[in-house]
Protein backbone atom coordinates (compact mmCIF):
# COMPACT_ATOMS: atom_id res chain seq x y z
CA UNK A 1 0.00 0.00 0.00
CA UNK A 2 1.57 3.52 -0.73
CA UNK A 3 0.92 5.76 1.92
CA UNK A 4 1.49 9.68 1.92
CA UNK A 5 2.20 11.75 4.64
CA UNK A 6 4.81 13.01 6.74
CA UNK A 7 6.09 9.81 7.61
CA UNK A 8 6.47 8.30 3.98
CA UNK A 9 10.02 9.98 3.45
CA UNK A 10 10.86 13.60 2.07
CA UNK A 11 8.94 13.36 -1.09
CA UNK A 12 6.62 10.65 0.06
CA UNK A 13 5.08 7.98 -1.79
CA UNK A 14 4.72 8.55 -5.95
CA UNK A 15 1.21 8.71 -7.14
CA UNK A 16 -0.05 6.40 -9.27
CA UNK A 17 -1.95 8.44 -10.71
CA UNK A 18 0.89 9.89 -12.73
CA UNK A 19 2.87 8.16 -15.32
CA UNK A 20 6.24 6.34 -13.98
CA UNK A 21 9.36 7.74 -15.45
CA UNK A 22 11.39 5.37 -13.78
CA UNK A 23 12.69 3.49 -16.22
CA UNK A 24 12.44 6.17 -19.07
CA UNK A 25 15.19 6.78 -21.36
CA UNK A 26 17.11 10.08 -21.05
CA UNK A 27 15.80 12.80 -23.04
CA UNK A 28 17.93 13.26 -26.11
CA UNK A 29 20.35 16.25 -26.34
CA UNK A 30 19.58 19.36 -27.65
CA UNK A 31 21.11 19.45 -31.22
CA UNK A 32 23.24 22.92 -31.04
CA UNK A 33 22.40 25.68 -33.16
CA UNK A 34 25.26 25.79 -35.57
CA UNK A 35 24.15 22.18 -36.97
CA UNK A 36 22.38 22.87 -40.61
CA UNK A 37 19.17 20.77 -40.83
CA UNK A 38 19.33 17.64 -43.17
CA UNK A 39 18.81 18.25 -46.62
CA UNK A 40 16.29 17.13 -48.95
CA UNK A 41 16.51 15.41 -51.89
CA UNK A 42 13.84 17.44 -54.68
CA UNK A 43 14.45 15.24 -57.03
CA UNK A 44 13.49 12.02 -55.53
CA UNK A 45 10.16 13.90 -54.61
CA UNK A 46 9.91 15.21 -58.34
CA UNK A 47 9.96 11.88 -59.38
CA UNK A 48 7.38 10.09 -56.49
CA UNK A 49 5.01 12.82 -57.45
CA UNK A 50 5.27 12.32 -61.12
CA UNK A 51 4.37 8.39 -60.52
CA UNK A 52 1.50 9.25 -58.42
CA UNK A 53 0.03 11.01 -60.95
CA UNK A 54 0.76 8.35 -63.61
CA UNK A 55 -0.57 6.09 -61.72
CA UNK A 56 -3.73 8.42 -60.50
CA UNK A 57 -4.23 8.91 -64.23
CA UNK A 58 -4.60 5.26 -64.94
CA UNK A 59 -1.61 6.05 -67.63
CA UNK A 60 1.22 3.32 -68.59
CA UNK A 61 4.25 3.76 -66.64
CA UNK A 62 6.39 5.00 -69.96
CA UNK A 63 9.32 3.64 -70.89
CA UNK A 64 11.30 4.98 -68.32
CA UNK A 65 9.87 2.70 -65.91
CA UNK A 66 9.50 -1.19 -67.12
CA UNK A 67 7.07 -3.37 -66.01
CA UNK A 68 8.89 -5.27 -63.42
CA UNK A 69 9.94 -2.39 -61.97
CA UNK A 70 12.59 -2.82 -58.79
CA UNK A 71 10.23 -1.12 -56.47
CA UNK A 72 7.87 -3.20 -54.41
CA UNK A 73 6.30 0.08 -53.81
CA UNK A 74 5.44 0.87 -56.93
CA UNK A 75 4.57 -3.21 -58.39
CA UNK A 76 2.14 -3.32 -55.41
CA UNK A 77 0.43 -0.11 -56.20
CA UNK A 78 0.16 -0.86 -60.25
CA UNK A 79 -1.05 -4.53 -59.18
CA UNK A 80 -3.89 -2.91 -56.91
CA UNK A 81 -5.11 0.25 -59.31
CA UNK A 82 -4.94 -2.84 -62.12
CA UNK A 83 -7.57 -5.20 -59.35
CA UNK A 84 -9.57 -2.40 -58.76
CA UNK A 85 -10.03 -1.25 -62.43
CA UNK A 86 -10.94 -5.08 -63.24
CA UNK A 87 -13.51 -5.16 -60.72
CA UNK A 88 -15.38 -1.89 -61.67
Amino acid sequence: MTERGPLTGIGGAPNPAEPSHSGDAPAPAARPPSAAPPTVDLSAVRGTDALVEALATRRALGASRPADDTDPAVRLLHALITDVDDQT
